[in-house]
């Protein structure tokens, strides 16, 4: 199998919408340790993915950085990242040490996705207090940024004191998980893509990619690309894939910064068939024609990568081999 295009072509979106689609579209995997992970990421690997993609460690589960480190020597034909490490969690020194062993053995296949998550899981399950998470994060990419590409950083702002060098660089593309039009602008100015998770495509199409086009004129640089995190379900059966697809919905409809996104995108809630609407725009299904051709027109309608979340309908084993001959054939 062909080597998958290196991380660092995908930092300018004029640059990715030129990349083959296979290219562009990339798996969610969830991995309960480290042999899971290796396995998964080889499926990933073998049924036509070139990217693949993991969330913060949830309850149960182990860490996403440490897991990459673990499995990256094993698998060379596949990128690998991160969607998201919760940056209230590690500090931004730990998480550039964390990047460099990584990139020791996935050099030029590794993109670190970062983001603020949300104040119940960092306050509640944490104990950790969460303010003003915008300027935050802006202070932590851009240490994360120093760090990793100039190898040193002398800086005090509003939430970090950092007075730090290592011996090492990695030139690790830093994305960030954004929502509201404010973290879209922000991750245009200073990030190398923007990541979104529970955002309608129409939504993506009217306040997101014109925030990052924003963003990128105030920082003065190339519009960054926007990954659109989408669920996919292999089956027909509309009624099945909805009800998987609402369990997401409600789980998400619960935190306020996503409840204040489904509002300013058109979703206010209130009943059973707002949420079915919301449920039905984030989640591509049907036949595999019907799924292939709805992966192409995303890309090409201003989204320029998509993560696909796998939602399990009725049996798991065939669902995943379809989706892999829809891949195969992008």
């Amino acid at each position: 199998m062909n080597k998958p295009v290196a991380a660092d072509v995908f930092l300018d979106a004029s640059i990715v919408r030129s990349l083959p689609v296979r290219e562009r579209t990339g798996i969610n995997i969830r991995a309960e340790n480290v042999h899971d992970a290796a396995e998964k990421i080889k499926n990933a690997s073998m049924g036509g993915f070139r990217q693949v993609w993991m969330t913060s460690s949830g309850s149960g589960f182990r860490d996403t950085l440490t897991l990459y480190a673990a499995v990256a020597g094993q698998i060379d034909n596949i990128r690998l990242g991160t969607s998201i490490v919760q940056i209230y969690t590690r500090h931004p020194v730990v998480t550039a040490q964390q990047v460099l062993a990584i990139n020791d053995v996935a050099s030029g296949r590794f993109r670190l996705g970062v983001g603020v998550s949300h104040r119940p899981i960092i306050e509640e399950r944490y104990g950790i207090s969460m303010q003003e998470p915008l300027s935050y994060i802006k202070e932590y990419v851009n240490l994360l940024k120093d760090l990793l590409s100039k190898g040193k950083v002398d800086f005090s702002g509003r939430h970090f004191r950092v007075n730090f060098s290592m011996q090492q660089t990695a030139m690790v593309p830093i994305l960030m998980g954004a929502l509201g039009p404010k973290s879209f602008e922000l991750a245009g100015e200073i990030s190398d893509g923007a990541i979104s998770w529970m955002c309608p495509p129409s939504y993506l199409r009217t306040k997101a990619i014109e925030a990052l086009k924003k963003g990128s004129r105030k920082g003065q640089r190339q519009q960054p690309p926007l990954i659109a995190e989408m669920m996919i379900a292999m089956s027909e059966d509309e009624r099945k894939v909805l009800e998987a697809a609402m369990q997401n919905v409600h789980f998400y409809a619960q935190m306020p910064f996503y409840k204040n996104m489904f509002r300013e995108a058109g979703y206010d809630l209130i009943d059973d068939k707002s949420k079915r609407e919301l449920a039905n725009s984030l989640t591509i299904w049907g036949k595999k024609e019907v799924v292939h051709d709805s992966i192409a027109h995303l890309l090409e309608d201003g989204i320029d990568e998509l993560l696909l979340t796998h939602l399990v309908v009725d049996k798991q084993s065939e669902e995943i081999a379809r989706l892999y001959e829809v891949i195969n054939r992008l």
